[in-house]
């Protein structure tokens, strides 16, 4: 299903208190104050796209004030807020959830803007997420989790505000993540991509953005995984 070019003053691709989605586009809608593509209070949502969404809070998506969110085998790409310590995803005081698998990324380095802003009282674990070309990739105010993180051109990690706590699990690299193509927003990984060999495989996390299978053994960080295609010969007697 696919939302574009919508407008509207809190999510501009939808507005949704609990939404179950899976194969969702949102790209270029536009929210006057937050959650350029969505805006929820119960988010699930896999295998799904953002791109090209702004807003002035949470170009990509944002939660309410105790909301609850699970984003696995996502992109967010190319999304944009103009709000001073707002993420492009942004997140509500005393919200909770899990990323997994998760690419956010900018076509090259911006100077300002932070991938995720966490709230007060929020408590988010994320896991196997590439996040390329900001200015920060954390504004924790809460408490946030991170394991098998690929920082990949970005000038700063984190932002730990009064308050808030940062748990890393020392098992994250600070590498360039060469996705095929930035120029025209390939984001799938190149065959020399550190995010091959670097992620968590995790039971249930289903299918990458492409619906590539991931096993374990078998499964990169970001949204798309990587197959190497590989031919046997047949030899006819």
């Amino acid at each position: 299903m696919t939302f574009t070019n919508n407008q509207a003053g809190y999510g501009g691709g939808m507005g949704a208190y609990i939404l179950d989605g899976q194969a969702l586009l949102f790209k270029g809608n536009q929210a006057d104050n937050r959650g350029g593509g969505i805006t929820g209070n119960k988010l699930s949502v896999k295998q799904s796209t953002f791109l090209d969404n702004t807003t002035k809070y949470g170009g990509g998506s944002a939660l309410y004030a105790g909301a609850t969110a699970s984003l696995t085998n996502v992109l967010m790409a190319h999304n944009t807020e103009s709000g001073t310590g707002y993420g492009t995803i942004s997140l509500g005081s005393n919200s909770t959830g899990t990323f997994n698998h998760v690419t956010i990324a900018q076509p090259a380095l911006v100077t300002a803007g932070t991938a995720i802003s966490l709230g007060t009282g929020t408590n988010f674990h994320i896991y196997n997420t590439i996040i390329a070309n900001y200015a920060r990739c954390f504004d924790v105010s809460g408490t946030l989790n991170v394991d098998h993180i690929l920082y990949s051109n970005n000038t700063q990690k984190q932002l730990v505000e009064t308050g808030g706590t940062f748990n890393d699990s020392g098992s994250n690299l600070t590498l360039d993540a060469q996705f095929v193509s930035l120029s025209t927003g390939d984001y799938h990984l190149k065959f020399t991509s550190p995010a091959i060999a670097g992620g968590l495989y995790t039971a249930g996390v289903g299918g990458a953005l492409d619906y590539r299978p991931r096993r374990a053994g078998h499964s990169a960080m970001g949204a798309y995984n990587f197959w190497r295609l590989e031919f046997v010969p047949v030899v006819k007697k």
